[in-house]
């Protein structure tokens, strides 16, 4: 999928930026997550819109943005993994109290990450699982969504999520 000419040719970069976020929330709302894997490969602020749609009041929105974000990082990755990996720990920041923010499906946008290349960002899976030692009144915030991710994760990669190997990394 191409960006229209009339999107790219003399637009200022604010309705560029803002033309293609409606756009892919439209492809959200419509599922159409191959589109904006190549509308990603084109433009890679498609990620920070994907992270930016996980607060999304339609549910079905948000949903398919996690799930977007590990399929555009996978894609993304083979390219520039460090781009990605910079995500990655923006993303933790945003569980952590220090950040200011709240990462509501941060945790679950990692488990996607992390399951698009468990390989590539194997580092990051103790990261994962350590979030379940957070702090007692954000636990139950969180709990549920922190699962979810390593639940996601160890459905392609069960070995990495074994105990003895994460306490090896921590």
């Amino acid at each position: 999928m191409r960006l229209p000419a009339r999107a790219t040719a003399r637009v200022r970069p604010y309705k560029l930026r803002r033309y293609v976020k409606a756009r892919v929330r439209k492809l959200l709302a419509e599922g159409d997550v191959a589109d904006i894997v190549a509308l990603a490969g084109q433009n890679r602020r498609v990620f920070s819109y994907l992270t930016a749609l996980t607060y999304d009041p339609d549910p079905l929105v948000a949903d398919r943005a996690v799930e977007a974000l590990g399929l555009v990082a996978g894609a993304l990755s083979d390219t520039d993994a460090e781009f990605v990996r910079g995500h990655l720990r923006r993303l933790f920041w945003l569980l952590n109290d220090e950040s200011g923010g709240i990462g509501w499906r941060a945790a679950e946008a990692i488990g996607e990450i992390i399951r698009a290349r468990p390989d590539r960002f194997a580092e990051f899976i103790p990261n994962l699982v350590a979030l379940l030692d957070m702090e007692a009144e954000d636990a139950p915030r969180f709990r549920d969504s922190i699962l979810r991710a390593i639940g996601r994760v160890a459905e392609v990669r069960a070995a990495a999520m074994s105990f003895e190997r994460i306490q090896g990394q921590v």
